[in-house]
């Protein structure tokens, strides 16, 4: 006999007609209180598999979703990495919940509080080039993603265990409310997991959790776990040699003659005009479509019509007259970033912004303008205003 949960899905009752584990119907009377006990649990978590498994096809959705996002903020930000999604399988969910209720009576009392236990029946794992990006992309991610924490922040958590060489953080996101229209609609508060590491600490973790904590054969031995420790080693020294790497690349295309060919180029190039700038890769991707958009596409044609006299004491004032305006309208819908290439972004500004706005407002008469339109737009206010209210 099915009868309905309190969230409304089917449960097959198994005793005295009332369903198992759900927190109502009247208490279980059977002898052998430990092995009803694991008769419950063993229930419980088939229920929770089985309502998954209808549901599997939304995680599906929502982490190819957060991916997506994800890789777009590398690409804007002009960080080197990979991106990858995935929902939970069913196997993998079973162990999981198994493995939390061993040894202990289910603290859930219905199928949707087992699955709630679990934060990653969607995951994302973004790999970086290099350890030194990890803490940019969790910046990034909480300023693109909501969360379940308080007050709607993300959840972030650093999981790092130097005797085992596990390097990540956990940022546990929820798509905004601006990305949930369309075929993101039943994905309101549903959270997914994003974890970030870098390539070669993902090589490590990858290893260590199949060799060692999936093994199915005991505990494993000293020679295993020497060898790991050898290869985390490697891992971090092979992480050196990557920084240098990119360190002698972004050196060659900054001797590079000629148009951007992309975002990488771009920062490599104009980075060194701008030292106070420390992140200059941050939104760089829009910056250089704007620049392209004026014809302003090699750092010969940036310098003639940007960079005139003391081009970095103008960028740090316009900085000062931007925070005096929000200051003063009490306007903090969008900000600047010191470190980044804002410096060069407000020197174009302080120049083209009614021209950046009109053509943003063109190519997206409704909805929400990019970050560089509604700087535009506060800019074009800026200059505007009287003389006395600046």
């Amino acid at each position: 006999m099915r009868h309905p949960t309190p969230n409304g899905s089917p449960y097959q009752a198994k005793d005295q007609g009332f369903p198992l584990a759900c927190g109502w119907g009247p208490p279980r009377r059977l002898a052998g209180g430990r092995a009803t006990a694991a008769a419950d649990t063993r229930d419980l978590v088939s229920a929770a598999v089985a309502r998954y498994r209808r549901e599997q096809d939304r995680y599906v959705k929502l982490a190819n979703m957060v991916a997506e996002k994800c890789r777009r903020l590398l690409k804007a930000n002009a960080i080197l990495g990979v991106v990858d999604a995935r929902a939970k399988t069913l196997e993998s969910l079973e162990r999981k919940l198994e493995e939390l209720l061993a040894g202990e009576p289910p603290a859930a009392r219905a199928p949707e509080d087992l699955l709630d236990m679990v934060s990653d029946l969607a995951g994302v794992r973004v790999k970086t080039y290099v350890e030194a990006d990890r803490d940019k992309v969790v910046e990034d991610i909480r300023l693109a993603f909501d969360g379940p924490g308080e007050g709607g922040e993300v959840d972030v958590e650093v999981k790092a265990d130097p005797s085992r060489h596990y390097r990540a953080i956990h940022c546990q996101v929820i798509l905004p409310s601006r990305d949930l229209t369309g075929r993101g609609a039943n994905l309101q508060g549903t959270s997914c997991e994003i974890q970030v590491c870098s390539l070669l600490a993902h090589v490590w973790n990858e290893i260590e959790h199949n060799l060692v904590y999936k093994a199915a054969n005991g505990e494993p031995s000293d020679e295993e776990m020497e060898l790991l420790s050898a290869l985390g080693a490697l891992t971090k020294k092979g992480d050196e040699v990557l920084n240098a790497l990119i360190a002698a690349t972004r050196c060659r295309l900054a001797r590079r003659t000629g148009e951007f060919t992309d975002t990488f180029d771009f920062v490599a190039r104009m980075r060194e005009r701008f030292p106070m700038a420390h992140n200059f890769e941050m939104h760089a991707l829009a910056l250089l479509e704007e620049l392209r958009a004026f014809g302003l596409t090699t750092p010969e044609k940036i310098e003639e019509h940007l960079l005139v006299g003391d081009y970095q004491r103008e960028s740090w004032n316009l900085f000062e007259a931007f925070r005096a305006h929000q200051l003063r309208t009490h306007d903090w819908g969008v900000v600047l970033d010191p470190g980044s290439s804002d410096h060069l972004l407000v020197l174009l500004l302080a120049r083209r912004a009614p021209e950046v706005l009109r053509r943003h407002q063109s190519d997206k008469p409704r909805g929400r303008l990019p970050r560089i339109a509604r700087l535009a737009r506060r800019f074009a206010e800026m200059a505007a205003a009287p003389a006395g209210g600046r």
